[in-house]
């Protein structure tokens, strides 16, 4: 009977010392939990700001694309104001072109005009010399 109470004793010092383990262990376990926890939390906030500073760069992004689309069509309208001014000096410049040629034929006819007077009067004075 004393080598079943030693063999008992045994095995209960032998399984109070696994429980110790144990024990330590657990705790060793939530510990590391506590801080892995700790480590998520963190890094949900990390995830969080991110996520919000994305969000913040893709409302900036979008701004932009809006102003690149804005300056887009502005810029197709300046090239389409710019062939408008083109064709409009084109005109302007055939229309000067038409200017100096007709302010020299009015000077040619007006000298036609002066000297068709002139050989008119003379024409009148031979005239009035024959009568």
């Amino acid at each position: 009977m004393e080598n079943n109470i030693q063999k008992l004793s045994s095995s209960l010092a032998e399984k109070e010392s696994e429980l110790k383990k144990l024990e330590i262990t657990h705790k060793k376990t939530m510990e590391e939990l506590g801080k892995a926890s700790s480590k998520i939390d963190g890094l949900r906030e990390e995830l969080q700001r991110n996520q919000s500073e994305l969000q913040s760069k893709n409302s900036v992004v979008d701004e932009l694309n809006a102003r690149i689309g804005s300056l887009t069509v502005d810029a197709e309208l300046l090239r389409e104001r710019e062939k408008e001014i083109h064709y409009l000096k084109e005109k302007l410049e055939v229309a000067l072109n038409d200017a100096s040629e007709n302010k020299a034929i009015v000077a040619d006819l007006i000298k036609e005009k002066v000297n068709l007077k002139k050989a008119l009067e003379a024409e009148l004075q031979n005239v009035k010399n024959l009568k």
